[in-house]
């Protein structure tokens, strides 16, 4: 629960909510961020490369570095 001026309240910070596919669980955390403007969150793979020759699905852009992978995702973001 976030809640503040407690005393278990500490800063929350969500740096990795990653997903390949506009799933149920990709909706939900967006829709649960969106509720919740308070708590920091980062998207951490903007990456289009893992390994040489190896794509990262989690990726904003493609390999070629410029090219958006998933319009959805950028757009959610």
């Amino acid at each position: 629960m976030l809640e503040e001026g407690k005393e278990y309240t500490a800063p929350l910070w969500l740096g990795e909510f990653g997903e390949d596919q506009n799933s149920d669980y990709w909706k939900a955390i967006i829709r649960y961020l969106e509720e919740n403007p308070r708590i920091g969150w980062g998207y951490w793979a903007y990456n289009g490369m893992k390994w040489p020759g190896e794509q990262e699905t989690f990726g904003i852009v493609n390999a070629d570095m410029k090219t958006i992978r998933d319009d959805w995702k950028l757009a959610d973001l």
